[in-house]
Formats: C-alpha cells, sequence, structure tokens
C-alpha cells in the first residue's frame, strides 16, 4: 500500500511551520512524507511522531540545501511534489522553483515575501510545458485570506475597501526566520493601495486597534505581504487594500514602531540584521500574554441587493493552535493533487487554489473558529443631516456626490484664488489650501464612515484631508476637522443644490470667540452639462480671505 502513494518533499520539514505541514499532512494518509533539511538530527524525534501517526507515510530524512538544489538530486528522490516550508523568502532565489520546474515535480511554498511572490509568476510558460503546479504563498496569506475574503464578497457588485490583519498570540513561537522576515521592512518604504492609488508608506506605520472577536482588541500596523499585490489584482477595490500585523503586547508592537522610525530616518541598518538581538530583547516577555490569536478579514462595499455592507470574518486560533494555520493551505493543496482534483498547471499564488472550506475542515479537531458578521451600513451622512425630503429635492449630480456609498470618486478642475495678505496665505499654507492657479486639475475622493464621512481633496501635488460628521442630526449641522481644528457649519438643501454658512469653530474642546471664526460661504450648483460646481470662499476678520476655490466636479 506505501508504495502506491505519491511522494512528497517537505523543505525545512523540522522547522516550525514545516513540521506542523508534516502532521497535518500524516494524518490524510495519503502521502509518503520526505524530510528536507540539513541535519538528520533535527528531523528525528518529528520521523518517529509521523511513523507513530501514519506509519504508510514511510517517513524518511534527505539532506538538501534550499538555496542549492539541482533538478537530478531531487529526480532521486522519487517525488511527485515539494513543499518550500524553510524561508525566509526576503532576498531569496528561485534556485528551488526551477529545480522542481526541470525535474517535473509540482512546487508549493509558504512565502510571505511580496517580491518573490510576484516573481513566481515568470515561471507560468516553463511550468506550463513541464505540466507542474507552481504554487506560491501557500500560508496564512495570501492563500487562507484570500480564500475568507472570496467567500465574504461572493456576489458583491463593487468592493470599495479591503483589509486583513495577522494577530499571533503573545506565547506562539517565534522562529529566527519569521522574525527576520517582519524585521526586513519595518521602517522600509512600502508600496500600498490607498485613498484610491498607489501610494509608500512606512512599514509598520498607521497602528490602530483590529477587533478580534472574543479575544478583544489587538494593535496593528501596515505590513508588507503579497497580500498588498493580491488583493488589488483579485477584487479590484476602488478605495483601499490593506494588510496588517500586530504583536499582543503593546510594550513590543509600539516598541517595534518607535525602533522602526529610526530605521525610517535611516538612523539604523536594516533591522532584519539585528534579528539576533531583537529575539533576546523579546525573550524575557515570552511569558506574558496569550498563546491565543488569530485573522481579520474585512471588506466594505455594494451587496448583490445593492445595499451598503460591511463584512468582517475573524478565524480565531485557541490553545496555542494559531502556528497551525500557515501550514493548512499547503496540506490542501498536497490533499487535492493526491486525489487529483487539482487540474492547474502553470505558476500563481495558492489564494486561487483553496477553499475556507477545505482549510476548516483540516482542523476540525482543533479550537480554531470562523466567526463572520455582515452589517447594513448606515445611510448617508448628508441625507441623515437633511431628512429623506430635503434631500431628494436636490439636483441628481448634487445627490451623487454626498450619497455616501459607494464611495465617491470624481475629479475636475478649479480656479483658485490666493490669500489677500501674509498672514492668510500663512493660515493657507497650515491647512495645506490648495495653492493658487487657474484650471487646476484635481481629484476628491469622499469615503463612508462608521463616523461620517472622510474627504480627501487632492490639488496639484497637494493633499486636504478632513472628517466630516454631525454633532446635531437634527438641526441641520456637519462639523468639518482638520487635525485639532473643528468647524460647524449648518447646510440648506436647495433645487438647484447645496449651501454651506460657518456657524462656529474650536480648538480640540475649546471653543473660538467670534472674531477668531472663520468666515466661509460655499455653494454647490449644477452646469448644463450635469457637472457638479462647487466655490468656496474661506476668511478672517482683519486678515481677510485666505483662500476661494471653485470648479466643477464629475465621476469618473
Amino acid at each position: 500500500m506505501t508504495a502506491l502513494r505519491p511522494a512528497v518533499l517537505i523543505v525545512g520539514g523540522s522547522g516550525a511551520f514545516g513540521a506542523h505541514v508534516c502532521r497535518r499532512l500524516a494524518r490524510l494518509k495519503l502521502w509518503r512524507i520526505v524530510i528536507g533539511g540539513r541535519q538528520v538530527a533535527n528531523a528525528a524525534a518529528l520521523i518517529e511522531e509521523l511513523a507513530v501517526l501514519d506509519p504508510g507515510s514511510a517517513p524518511a530524512f534527505v539532506a538538501i540545501d534550499r538555496n542549492k538544489p539541482t533538478s537530478e538530486h531531487i529526480r532521486t528522490l522519487g517525488i511527485s511534489a515539494l513543499v518550500d516550508a524553510a524561508g525566509p523568502f526576503q532576498d531569496s532565489s528561485y534556485a528551488l522553483v526551477e529545480a522542481a520546474i526541470a525535474a517535473g515535480v509540482h512546487y508549493i511554498d509558504l512565502c510571505d515575501a511580496r517580491a518573490f511572490a510576484k516573481g513566481v509568476g515568470a515561471f507560468d510558460s516553463v511550468a506550463k510545458l513541464a505540466g507542474v503546479a507552481v504554487l506560491t504563498g501557500a500560508s496564512s496569506t495570501p492563500a487562507i485570506s484570500n480564500a475568507m475574503l472570496r467567500d465574504l464578497v461572493a456576489g458583491w457588485q463593487s468592493i470599495d475597501r479591503i483589509s486583513v490583519a495577522i494577530l499571533p498570540g503573545n506565547k506562539a513561537p517565534r522562529s529566527q526566520s519569521v522574525m527576520a522576515a517582519i524585521l526586513s521592512w519595518v521602517g522600509e518604504s512600502v508600496r500600498v493601495f490607498d485613498d484610491g492609488r498607489w501610494q509608500k508608506k512606512p512599514g509598520w506605520s498607521g497602528s490602530h486597534k483590529v477587533p478580534l472577536g472574543t479575544l478583544g482588541w489587538r494593535n496593528a500596523a501596515l505590513a508588507e505581504t503579497p497580500d498588498l499585490d493580491v488583493l488589488v489584482e483579485d477584487f479590484h477595490p476602488r478605495i483601499s487594500a490593506r494588510f496588517h500585523a500586530g504583536l499582543e503586547l503593546g510594550v513590543m508592537h509600539h516598541g517595534l514602531r518607535f525602533v522602526g522610525l529610526f530605521r525610517q530616518w535611516r538612523l539604523l541598518p536594516r533591522l532584519d540584521r539585528l534579528t539576533g538581538w531583537f529575539r533576546l530583547l523579546a525573550q524575557p516577555l515570552a511569558r506574558f500574554g496569550t498563546d491565543a490569536g488569530g485573522m481579520v478579514v474585512e471588506a466594505v462595499g455594494v451587496d448583490a441587493q445593492g445595499q451598503s455592507v460591511r463584512g468582517m470574518t475573524r478565524l480565531v486560533a485557541r490553545d496555542g493552535n494559531g502556528p497551525i494555520i500557515p501550514a493548512l493551505a499547503s496540506v490542501a493543496i498536497l490533499k487535492r493533487l493526491a486525489e487529483g482534483e487539482l487540474s492547474f498547471r502553470g505558476a500563481d499564488h495558492a489564494g486561487r487554489h483553496v477553499e475556507t472550506s477545505e482549510i476548516m475542515a483540516l482542523v476540525a479537531d482543533l479550537s480554531i473558529k470562523l466567526e463572520s458578521e455582515l452589517q447594513i451600513r448606515h445611510a448617508a451622512l448628508f441625507r441623515m443631516v437633511l431628512g429623506d425630503l430635503a434631500f431628494d429635492q436636490m439636483p441628481k449630480a448634487t445627490k451623487s456626490v454626498h450619497r455616501g456609498a459607494p464611495a465617491v470618486m470624481v475629479f475636475g478642475l478649479a480656479d483658485i484664488e490666493p490669500a489677500d495678505t501674509i498672514g492668510g496665505r500663512m493660515i493657507s499654507a497650515l491647512f495645506r489650501f490648495p495653492r493658487p492657479g487657474r484650471q487646476v486639475p484635481l481629484d476628491v475622493l469622499i469615503e463612508q464612515t462608521d463616523k461620517g464621512e472622510r474627504w480627501v481633496r487632492r490639488y496639484r501635488g497637494r493633499e486636504m484631508v478632513s472628517l466630516m460628521g454631525s454633532p446635531d442630526v437634527n438641526g441641520k449641522t456637519l462639523e468639518e476637522t482638520f487635525g485639532i481644528f473643528s468647524f460647524r457649519m449648518k447646510i440648506t438643501a436647495r433645487r438647484d443644490g447645496l449651501d454651506m454658512q460657518m456657524i462656529s469653530a474650536r480648538v480640540g474642546l475649546v471653543p473660538l470667540p467670534g472674531f477668531l471664526v472663520p468666515e466661509v460661504t460655499a455653494t454647490e450648483r449644477v452646469d448644463k452639462l450635469g457637472r457638479h460646481l462647487f466655490d468656496v470662499s474661506i476668511g478672517l476678520p482683519v486678515i481677510g480671505r485666505i483662500v476661494r476655490y471653485r470648479g466643477w466636479l464629475a465621476e469618473a
């Protein structure tokens, strides 16, 4: 019976994740397992364990260096598939990929390195010719995160925003290669799709809280993984696709951001070169925190019924089972291969070839559970403030700009008049109001949030970001906040548009006296072409005009 089974080589099989791949695979009783590594001593105990779990797996060891493999060596092993669970994949070569293809062997890896995963696509043609599947990222990210998201947004008409976060418990083991992988991008420039465009932000920046269901709230910050590309390629979000990671203990999470700032300012070398020091610093804290963690996938968009919704799925692991999750996608793929259910040949990311149901079936015996929720989002801010009757009387273009969801993305041209005085110009620069000019290109993003609306205005290299909310819905007022400054305005709906008038202002919680409250007039109308027109003038007593901008906007 053993001889009829296909054989699989698990490179790094005695490591933290590789051992979990071997154990879960042995439970399936579908493969003969060959553990690849540098020293047999490291695999001896695991080989004995696998032989007990499944004697038919005939576990064995073979010496192999993932950085210097040969196709001839791989052919002599008599294997059908190969899993690279060794890593780290940052700055790694494709030697093992090339050797596997040349040997006619299916290749799977647990890659979490963005550049490496993206480069695997170059092997698509040669893999097809060789008749093998080359699947990268068969780990928590992007494979399982992709599968969870695919289930979450099934049937949706459009997606505005996607967010994924991995949040392990502090007692989860962290190998040298895992720590090196994380440190390789902390403080480095990370390319991310945000606010409707590709831009660069520092790794481990933007720290915030993420709900992890019954485990409470966890810290999370920007992380660089293949998801940052895959989420955009596969789901086409209009506004953003973010990936976050976090450390359970605040002192470690925020401490890493603090150290990341020094790398960002180039006062330290690449942090992965200091991995040994970081492991040493983390050891005294290993006994704190919990052994529970998980992954959160969130999306905001329009569902099949045309409703604005926010969906969230959490994969929560307790009792120290979190480290098993990165092993599951590769095991699911190997199960498909052994059962003849994976027809794909070529090179691709693994997330397109696994399903959440397959993943969960592999851990039915463990305390790893899925939790999902779907919320219908609140009505648009301007509709709430004005009321349905007043809102509906406005022109179509005006209502569209203030519809709330799906997110509004508009572009246009504006004429910008400068401040009257030096003081006015200083205030204009402080608030990043647009620079003077005629027919200045601009684009505006308006995204509905739980607290109101987030406005991002871009005028030729200058960006203005504000948050709009309503402190008094029944009073027909809005409050727009720029940093610590908040401005309260009365809004009036008209059959030909909308008017806004300043009422009061404050700094933090402190109200400004009347003579410091800006004089703001803002009107919105519609021209004969159906374009949204705007005219905004901002000034201060004595100082005079700070800025005036007027023009038109249309949906992209």
